[in-house]
């Protein structure tokens, strides 16, 4: 007797245009957990004030910059998430990275307590290595439901990273800083009770991590077909195999490694990314140690990283649709 796969069980349970859904919403629920780098910027205050007091006093706030780009890897890392997912499927991909992810956050309780260095190691290279595998495994997963509207489906799964801080940013502050406390004069944290509470938040985040992306995993498989031409109002049986309609232009293409190093195009989207991406980072990194030289209340700060994330999240949506009418 084969025991059949759990997910793919469910998904047979239910409507069959729903299975799309379902899948992506499972990519999602992952995504939110690797969005936590969007967060960075809500916690660096915290962070560094607790190492400043605990570990190291001559640390600055600049030098957390370096924790932040410590895991400026993940464009590499989402090479090496393609692979897995080759190779192993999308749900075991996506688990590797979950795991390195969420024991990256995990180990962050015990290495803040000891070296600034740990840190770079673990909330930076692990979490970063963590953060491009899972990534790439969801979003080529999602791909593949809906092969005709790609831009919809990564608009969607990308913009579970973009909705991150929308739900960790207040969890961080509201769990840390549960008396809306001011940093002093010169930037940082003194409160015992703050400090104390800052190591035990990244067990609070790796907890609920685990909770998402179990959820998330179990539905992240392939669908059983993505050759035949059939829709799902084609067919009302509901014991046959999974079929996602693709269009014979939309079939997929393999391309060597070498064509792509070879190509202009390659080059030019690699240095528009990186060109964009520095000022996304140092904003969302520094945004609100800048913002605690002239606003007193931690919370509204945590509030704009929140209100920011939904438009963040928004507008991937929006440009994933916009790209499928292009």
């Amino acid at each position: 007797m084969v025991l059949m796969d759990p997910g793919r069980w469910l998904l047979r349970c239910m409507p069959r245009g729903w299975n799309p859904v379902i899948v992506i919403i499972g990519g999602i629920a992952i995504n939110l957990t690797v969005g936590i780098g969007y967060t960075f910027g809500n916690m660096l205050p915290y962070i560094v004030s607790y190492l400043r007091q605990r570990v190291d006093s001559s640390l600055t706030k600049g030098a957390m910059f370096w924790l932040h780009a410590a895991s400026g890897g993940i464009p590499f890392t989402t090479l090496l998430g393609g692979y897995l997912e080759k190779r192993l499927g999308p749900r075991m991909g996506a688990i590797c990275g979950c795991v390195l992810l969420t024991t990256g956050v995990a180990l962050s309780y015990f290495a803040i307590k000891m070296s600034f260095y740990l840190m770079l190691i673990t909330y930076g290279v692990i979490l970063g290595v963590g953060h491009g595998i899972a990534y790439n495994c969801a979003l080529i997963c999602a791909q593949r439901w809906l092969p005709n509207r790609v831009g919809l489906a990564s608009g969607l799964i990308v913009g579970g990273i973009g909705c991150s801080a929308f739900i960790f940013s207040p969890i961080q502050t509201k769990f840390i800083n549960p008396h809306n406390y001011v940093p002093n004069k010169d930037g940082f944290f003194y409160q015992s009770d703050l400090l104390d509470r800052v190591p035990y938040v990244f067990l609070l985040l790796a907890g609920i991590f685990v909770a998402l992306q179990l959820f998330g995993v179990l539905f992240l498989v392939n669908p059983e077909s993505v050759n035949e031409a059939t829709t799902p109002s084609e067919s009302n049986d509901e014991n046959e195999p999974l079929i996602v309609h693709v269009r014979e232009e939309n079939a997929e293409i393999s391309v060597e490694v070498r064509d792509v190093l070879r190509s202009s195009t390659f080059y030019a989207l690699s240095v528009s990314l990186a060109c964009s991406a520095i000022w996304v980072n140092i904003a969302s990194v520094f945004y609100k140690a800048y913002g605690e030289t002239f606003i007193d209340d931690d919370f509204f700060l945590a509030m704009v990283s929140s209100a920011s994330s939904v438009c963040n999240a928004l507008s991937r949506v929006l440009w994933g649709v916009i790209a499928d009418k292009l």
